[in-house]
């Protein structure tokens, strides 16, 4: 749950750091954000977009069916058995 937070974190608060390294490499120097309410709303329906993007992307790794219980990778015998999902009894 830390990491999808964490994630989702880094990419709303993305294209405001492009926005400053963009700034920086004109030579501007360290500026405050667009002081208009519409460059603002840009980079927050940016971030927001990016956000969602990566939720999406993520939406892949859940178990296919929620009521699928994890069985972590285990030793039996001298073979190492690889982690899976199995359906719940």
């Amino acid at each position: 749950m830390i990491r999808l937070i964490v994630l989702l974190g880094i990419a709303f608060v993305l294209p405001f750091g492009i926005h400053g390294l963009v700034t920086l490499a004109r030579g501007r120097g360290i500026r405050p954000l667009p002081l208009s309410l519409r460059g603002r709303l840009w980079l927050a329906v940016a971030g927001l977009v990016l956000a969602l993007g990566v939720l999406i992307g993520l939406m892949g790794q859940a178990p296919k069916s929620l009521g699928d219980r994890y069985v972590p990778a285990h030793m039996e015998g001298s073979v190492l058995v690889p982690g899976r999902f199995e359906p719940a009894e």
